[in-house]
């Protein structure tokens, strides 16, 4: 038998749909049969080879998440026995996914128990939801007792489960629900104090214009990159200008190593931008909030 602690943080895999909004379903605190049963029901021959410990720390729609949050479910993490579990399953919402599994394959990257962080497109009221299809990814992985670290089993469109490891999952695109990986790099924190760093992620676009940005709370800047590890140099360049008067680094973020590089690059690397190879924007905004030097 299968030992799993399961903890239930919100997000449309714990929601219904009420007055034709979605919203968090109400809950016996330390239970959700609901899930764990519909998961049961739709496979049942998964009712004798696991066993599930659940438990609730947050509610609350993943849009919500604040670092506050977040820090209540790391603590909430750390503060179990985790070595009395053969797996942890996260329930969680996906507007926020990667962020969140970036951010707990930074903290708990060292981890010999494996999370899955499991969500769901839709409601499970909805039959074409894939929330379920999610878990049962997250089964099988765990009854191999062959994976450590963070991953998110996720199912996309007309495609079969897949299973991301956490500090490679991106962002789902708008107007859509499919997730993908990119091959980065892992960032592991040594001692978790807290999200103690005041990061303001920009994203680059045509005709951008920083200066409305106030610098005078952050502590770094960091820069989402054009898919070519490109941005806009003259932008940027008056942002380092505002950036250097107030002691703030600027990093950017995602470039592939081992390739040229644009001219736009290398004259924001002369002016002191700290670019970011081979992780996801995700790791990167994680490890700088985290306080990590990168």
């Amino acid at each position: 038998m299968i030992k799993i602690f399961m903890l239930f943080t919100g997000g449309t895999i714990s929601s219904a749909v009420s007055l034709g909004n979605i919203s968090p379903a109400s809950h016996q605190v330390g239970t959700d049969s609901r899930i764990v049963n519909a998961f049961v029901n739709a496979f049942p021959g998964y009712e004798n080879e696991l066993s599930f410990e659940c438990e609730y720390t947050l509610n609350i729609l993943s849009e919500n998440m604040t670092f506050s949050d977040w820090d209540k479910i790391v603590r909430t993490l750390k503060s179990k026995e985790l070595s009395r579990y053969d797996a942890v399953f996260i329930a969680h919402g996906s507007d926020t996914l990667a962020y969140f599994a970036n951010m707990l394959s930074v903290v708990f990257g060292n981890i010999s128990v494996p999370f899955f962080i499991i969500s769901s497109d839709k409601v499970l009221g909805d039959k074409s939801a894939n929330g379920l299809i999610n878990m049962k990814a997250a089964a099988d992985a765990a009854l191999c007792k062959k994976y450590t670290g963070v991953f998110v089993p996720y199912k996309n469109q007309g495609k079969d489960a897949v299973l991301h490891k956490g500090y490679q999952i991106t962002q789902s695109q708008i107007l859509g629900s499919d997730f993908y990986s990119i091959p980065s790099k892992p960032v592991v924190l040594k001692d978790y104090s807290g999200f103690t760093k005041k990061v303001i992620l920009l994203k680059s676009y045509v005709g951008a214009d920083y200066g409305f940005v106030d610098l005078s709370a952050a502590d770094c800047v960091l820069i989402e990159l054009y898919h070519g590890g490109t941005t806009d140099f003259e932008c940027v360049k008056k942002l380092c200008e505002r950036a250097a008067e107030n002691g703030i680094k600027v990093y950017a973020a995602s470039l592939i190593s081992g390739n040229y590089i644009y001219e736009t690059t290398k004259q924001l690397s002369d002016i002191g931008v700290r670019f970011l190879y081979d992780l996801t924007i995700e790791t990167a905004y994680a490890a700088l909030s985290l306080g990590i030097e990168l």
